[in-house]
């Protein structure tokens, strides 16, 4: 039987959270999905939710578009909110591989992977320690 009240305890007093969500394929989480997990957070909340998602990738599979082909390819990673922050992911797409839209995030050891304009958005984020891989012929 999995016991994890200490360390989300410790979690939602340390980033002020109200409701920490886990999500991992296997083992002591609340959800096997990330989709399932966003579908489970507030629609209005005045305090923050903290979802965390054990390591993993994050992949577009539609195949790599043209050269200026329009609309051919979707966004892998796409994010809205503020403060977001992921450790040690992998995104990995062709065209519009991470639509880092708008709010701050923090990306730390990540590998973000694309060929045309593969980092995108409004938002102001900070890449540490990262490895950007450009895949462009």
């Amino acid at each position: 039987m999995c016991d994890d009240t200490k360390w989300k305890s410790r979690l939602m007093s340390v980033y002020d959270v109200s409701l920490v969500l886990t999500v991992d394929l296997k083992g002591c989480v609340n959800f096997t999905s990330v989709q399932k997990a966003l579908d489970a957070t507030p629609d209005f909340s005045l305090t923050s939710t903290l979802i965390i998602i054990s390591s993993g990738r994050i992949q577009n599979t539609a195949p790599s578009p043209d050269p200026g082909e329009v609309g051919g390819q979707a966004v892998a990673l796409r994010i809205v909110g503020d403060q977001a922050a992921f450790y040690g992911c992998g995104s990995y797409g062709a065209q519009d591989t991470l639509n880092d839209d708008k709010g701050r995030h923090y990306f730390k050891e990540c590998f973000i992977q694309g060929s045309i304009d593969f980092i995108f958005g409004n938002a102001r984020s900070l890449y540490q320690d990262c490895k950007i891989n450009s895949i462009a012929k």
